[in-house]
């Protein structure tokens, strides 16, 4: 394939994120992105693929997150979930035990840690490829997609992808998305640096890009393949990497506290404040127009009674 770059000069901006995403150097370089974590997935089995400063902060965070959802779907033995871009394998590992059946998709190298993980569970499947290249007749009760979408930039690339994943769903069924979102705008980052144009050597020597949406387009996308929104709130709060505000003393203050009490140990007390505060931490985000990482649950209509 011709890389959508070659037409421009190199001095020139590339157009926005829906040229760029043609090509398949972008999805090659998130998919080397996530092959280069693979270490870490396999030593932490709650390892999102975020920078979390330890294994005990990942587990509490992977904890906080499948309870929030749990509170919403109802699952069980007879269940079946499709966790797509599986990484090393922390939601199917937090739900092997509650329902009867999981299929966990990962094209990254991360699948060796996801296999290795996850074989030892007789009720779960891993399949060692794209989504986008996936077959299956089965339909499921949940999809969850965590941590994907931010890197599909072409819009009628990221409708295709979730009216597959809707499709794949039982009626009713759910949709589990966890994102990062800002309230308006896009932001692109390229490396670490978010832009608003680059050029083409920019792009040649990227090893990592990804786009922030305003959560109303997942809401509108999702509306129009017939989910409804179920609820949204902050995936983590108030276990934060960084608070909201960026002010330093702040975040200084929320380091000792997260070292000081975010342990299992706390489990409950954490669960009841983030049960509390993920709403406001979602709204004071929104308002600042701040990335927050988001988790938004839809439900797939009931199919229509035939007369």
């Amino acid at each position: 394939m011709k890389h959508p770059t070659e037409t421009v000069e190199e001095t020139s901006s590339v157009p926005p994120a829906e040229s760029l995403s043609q090509s398949l150097k972008v999805t090659q370089i998130n998919i080397d992105h996530f092959s280069s974590k693979v270490k870490q997935f396999g030593l932490c089995p709650f390892y999102s693929g975020a920078t979390w400063g330890s294994d005990r902060f990942a587990q509490v965070v992977s904890q906080l997150e499948t309870r929030s959802i749990l509170q919403w779907i109802p699952l069980s033995r007879a269940s079946r979930v499709l966790d797509i871009g599986a990484g090393g394998g922390r939601w199917s590992l937090s739900l092997v035990n509650t329902v009867g059946a999981i299929t966990a998709i990962e094209p990254s190298d991360a699948f060796e840690a996801l296999r290795k993980r996850l074989s030892v569970f007789k009720n779960v499947r891993c399949v060692h490829q794209s989504f986008e290249e996936f077959l299956d007749k089965e339909r499921y009760d949940l999809a969850i997609i965590s941590g994907v979408l931010m890197y599909i930039l072409e819009p009628d690339h990221l409708k295709s992808f979730l009216a597959k994943a809707v499709e794949m769903l039982k009626s009713p069924g759910y949709l589990v998305l966890r994102e990062p979102v800002v309230a308006r705008g896009e932001k692109v980052k390229l490396g670490q640096v978010y832009k608003k144009s680059w050029s083409r050597s920019e792009i040649e020597n990227c090893k990592y890009i990804d786009i922030v949406r305003p959560i109303t387009s997942y809401v509108s996308i999702c509306g129009s393949l017939g989910l409804r929104k179920v609820a949204q709130f902050a995936s983590h709060a108030p276990v934060i990497k960084d608070p909201i505000l960026g002010v330093r003393v702040l975040r200084d203050l929320q380091d000792r506290a997260n070292e000081r009490f975010v342990s299992m140990d706390n489990i409950s007390c954490l669960r009841i404040a983030h049960r509390l505060l993920r709403k406001p931490y979602l709204w004071l985000g929104m308002l600042l127009n701040k990335q927050t990482m988001t988790i938004m649950i839809f439900q797939k209509r009931r199919a229509p009674r035939k007369v």
